[in-house]
């Protein structure tokens, strides 16, 4: 019997899915140097081929699975958040929000901040993007979005790194202090234009 494309496809779906999952679980105890191909295969009941049918080696897996990570869990968040009050990075109250759900999936994030080291990182972040920068292009239509994009760079790794600290001092800060400093961090232009 042969087997229909989209059953073909959905299978192929939840299995790419499970080696996420699967290598995401294991990052939690052991770093990327450490696992192997074979340890994924054993603990997904597939063979070699099959994992390279998915991904070229584990550090793409890797890539892949913490971008997804970080989209789910912004997605997640933005759902999360009061409809009527609508969300912003540029107030007290929805930056500490936000920041109470990063320590609530704590060993997500640290995970996904330990690899943070070059910018601009765009794939996973254009919500926040959406968030942050489509505002700003509406109130000042004379800004490139090159510009815009230095901007959010700016924004995106002073934010990153304050939240890497954070997490390598396991979230011992309380999130409004966090909060205020990623205020003060901010690219002015950001601020200024949205405190008003």
């Amino acid at each position: 019997m042969e087997i229909s494309k989209e059953t073909h496809n959905k299978k192929w779906e939840i299995t790419h899915r499970k080696i996420q999952e699967i290598v995401f679980h294991l990052l939690k105890d052991h770093p990327i140097k450490e696992i192997t191909v074979s340890q994924v295969c054993k603990k997904a009941k597939i063979n070699r081929s099959t994992f390279y049918d998915h991904f070229e080696d584990i550090y793409e897996l890797f890539d892949v699975t913490q971008l997804n990570k970080r989209k789910e869990l912004f997605t997640s968040f933005i759902k999360q958040s009061n409809p009527i009050e609508k969300f912003n990075f540029y107030d007290l109250q929805s930056l500490t929000q936000f920041l109470s759900f990063i320590k609530e999936n704590g060993w997500i994030y640290s995970i996904v901040l330990k690899t943070r080291q070059s910018f601009p990182i765009l794939e996973g972040f254009e919500e926040l993007y959406k968030v942050l920068i489509d505002p700003l292009k509406k109130k000042r239509p004379e800004l490139t979005d090159n510009e815009l994009n230095y901007y959010f760079i700016a924004f995106q790794s002073s934010f990153t790194f304050i939240l890497k600290r954070w997490s390598d001092n396991n979230y011992q800060e309380k999130e409004k202090e966090i909060a205020e400093i990623l205020i003060n961090s901010m690219p002015s232009i950001l601020k200024n234009d949205f405190q008003k």
